[in-house]
């Protein structure tokens, strides 16, 4: 954590390093949920990427991991009654918990549950399990998540890339020591 906090960032995409799926609620930005049979897709906008959420296996243990951890880890659903669990384990120890900078390790298990609350609202909440890197168990959320449903409605680009962040840099610095 302490390390962490020395890089002076609020989080891991500062430095065009991928973000991690934990951090997302911390974001303005939407996602998209698609269901397919025997899988979900989660896209995100932020660094335009997606999750697949298998629905027709059981959680693997990491062993058996194929790929062996990943930023994303391995994600594995199913529902509980009307809501959806998704349990991910499998994940690298390269990103972040949070915009805080919690750090975690490579046993982190994740398990997050969508629940609808309103017919345009999902409330989400996730809990992490990292023995690893915290003494218990721990929630965050419940937040609540507004659903667009138009066909004009659509995942806009945010990559994080270099030339973009300096473009942004610049702009702030501008910004920050105009003449008031």
């Amino acid at each position: 954590f302490r390390s962490n906090q020395a890089t002076g960032q609020t989080t891991t995409y500062n430095n065009c390093e991928p973000l991690g799926f934990t951090s997302f609620p911390a974001y303005p930005h939407p996602i998209e949920i698609v269901q397919n049979p025997g899988r979900i897709f989660i896209f995100h906008e932020v660094d335009h990427f997606w999750r697949t959420i298998w629905m027709d296996r059981p959680v693997p243990k990491k062993a058996d991991l194929l790929f062996g951890p990943s930023y994303l880890g391995t994600s594995v659903g199913h529902w509980d009654g009307d809501d959806l669990v998704i349990d991910t384990i499998g994940f690298n120890d390269k990103t972040w918990l949070d915009t805080a900078r919690h750090p975690h390790s490579d046993d982190l298990h994740v398990t997050e549950r969508f629940h609808r609350v309103a017919p345009d609202t999902l409330e989400y909440t996730m809990t992490f399990d990292d023995p690893k890197a915290y003494t218990k168990t721990f929630n965050w959320g419940p937040k609540h998540l507004h659903l667009k449903d138009s066909a004009t409605w659509q995942i806009q680009e945010d990559f994080c890339s270099p030339s973009e962040q300096a473009k942004f840099r610049d702009g702030l610095d501008k910004t920050l020591n105009a003449p008031k």
